[in-house]
Formats: structure tokens, sequence, C-alpha cells
């Protein structure tokens, strides 16, 4: 009990702390130490996001594909879906709490999913994810561009160099 708890209260304050920082009426009152800290905590987040749908959404479409082969339907499977907008990822200094608000969580985790389905190519869901990314750096006052999906731009560099290579 007292785990869920503290539990409970780090989310609270994780939450407190991003939306204080991003709802702030004078960006230049709130530390840019702190604010660089919640857009890293955010890039970590939406990583963890987009992979998270992915990896449910391939779940699913496997869920679903078993079923239908084996003649039954599909209404008993439950979609994937996101939990909360709360990650925990690791830094130097241990773990940490990440939060982004709920609906751009949502919205990565469609990008994720849609990204496994092949519905948007790798660089559409790069470019959805990255706006997502600028809008909450934008938010927070930091100006300069913080990549997300690296994960997926190596792979695609890496394409492009087979694809040189093949010519």
């Amino acid at each position: 009990m007292f785990g869920r708890q503290k539990g409970n209260s780090a989310k609270e304050h994780a939450k407190e702390t991003y939306e204080t920082c991003a709802n702030s009426t004078e960006i230049k009152d709130t530390p840019r130490a702190l604010r660089a800290r919640l857009v890293l905590r955010a890039k970590a987040n939406i990583d963890l996001t987009f992979i998270e749908g992915a990896r449910k959404t391939e779940v699913f479409e496997k869920a679903k594909m078993a079923a239908l082969l084996e003649g039954k339907g599909t209404n008993h499977l439950k979609k994937p879906e996101l939990i909360e907008p709360f990650k925990i990822s690791r830094s130097g200094k241990g773990s940490v709490l990440s939060y982004i608000p709920l609906e751009l969580a949502q919205t990565v985790f469609e990008i994720g999913g849609s990204y496994q389905k092949e519905g948007i190519t790798q660089e559409r869901a790069i470019e959805l994810t990255q706006a997502i990314m600028d809008q909450i750096a934008l938010s927070l006052g930091i100006n300069e561009e913080i990549v997300v999906l690296n994960f997926l731009r190596d792979s695609s560099d890496d394409t492009t160099e087979d694809d040189k290579d093949s010519e």
C-alpha cells in the first residue's frame, strides 16, 4: 500500500511540475535547467510510448490473425490502449518518472500502432512524432530541436546506405 501511495505521489509531482512549467506565463521564471530536464524526460516518454503502441498493436494483430485462422471471431479481443501518460526511464542517476499530457501520449501511441501495422511510413511516423516533441519543447520554452525516435532514424540511415551499396 505504501508503494502505491508513493507511486501516485511521484506521478502527481511529475504531472504538476510539467504542467506548472508548460503553463507558466513567464517562461523565464522557471529555471532553464528544470525545463531542459522536463524536455529530455518528455523525449524518453515519447520514445517509450511509441514503442508501447507498436508492441501492443503487434500482439493484437497476431491474436486477431490467429483468431481468424481458427475461425473464431475477434469480438473477444481487446484493442490496444494506452494505460497512462507516465513512463519510467533510466538516466545516469537512476530511474526517472516522466509525464506528457494524455492527449499527446495517446497520439504518439496511435502513431506507433499505425507504423506497426504499416498504415504510415517510417518517415511519416517520425514527422508526426517529431511535431509532438516540438510542441512540447515549445510549451516548455526550449527552442532547440530535440530529436525523437532515433532508433527509427538510425534504421532508416542503414537502409539508405544499403540501398546505395546495391546500386
